[in-house]
C-alpha cells in the first residue's frame, strides 16, 4: 500500500510540474508577442506623428509667408518640394519613409497625377523590398499601388 501510495503521488507531482512547466512556457510566449505588439503600436504612433508634422511643417508650412517666400504656393508644388526633403530629414527612419512616400504617391494618384505618383511609390517599394524582402504583405500592397500608378500613366 506504502508503495502504491508514493507511486500515485510520484505521478501526481510530475503532471503538476509538467502543467505547471506548460503553463509558464504559455504564459512567457503571451508576454512576448504583447510586448512585440506594444513596441508595433508605439512605432506606428511615432510614424504618424512624424508624417503629421512632415506635412504641417513641410508642405503647409511653405505657404506661410513668415517662414518661407512661396506665398501662393499650389498644393502639388508644396509636395513636390517637400518630397525632395524626405531623404535628408529622415535618413535614419526608414519606416517614416516609407509612410511618406506611401502618402505623397497617394495624394498624387488620388488628384489625377498618376506621373508624379510614380517616383514616391517607387521609392516606397524599394524601402519595403529592403526592410521586410518581397513578399512582405505591405511591399506586394505598395507594389500594387504603384501598379496603379504606372496603369494610369499609360506606362
Amino acid at each position: 500500500i506504502v508503495a502504491a501510495l508514493a507511486t500515485a503521488v510520484l505521478i501526481a507531482l510530475t503532471i503538476g510540474i509538467a502543467a505547471s512547466s506548460y503553463f509558464a512556457a504559455s504564459a512567457s510566449r503571451e508576454a512576448r508577442a504583447a510586448k512585440e505588439s506594444l513596441s508595433e503600436a508605439d512605432l506606428q504612433r511615432k510614424n504618424a506623428e512624424g508624417v503629421n508634422k512632415f506635412f504641417t511643417e513641410e508642405v503647409f508650412g511653405l505657404a506661410d509667408p513668415n517662414n518661407y517666400e512661396h506665398t501662393g504656393i499650389k498644393l502639388m508644388d508644396a509636395l513636390d518640394v517637400a518630397a525632395g526633403k524626405i531623404e535628408r530629414k529622415f535618413p535614419d527612419n526608414p519606416e517614416l519613409r516609407i509612410a511618406l512616400y506611401e502618402r505623397i504617391g497617394a495624394i498624387y494618384a488620388k488628384t489625377d497625377q498618376q506621373e508624379r505618383a510614380i517616383v514616391p511609390l517607387e521609392k516606397a517599394v524599394k524601402l519595403w523590398t529592403q526592410i521586410a524582402g518581397e513578399n512582405d504583405p505591405r511591399t506586394l500592397r505598395c507594389r500594387s499601388k504603384l501598379g496603379g500608378a504606372l496603369t494610369g500613366a499609360h506606362r
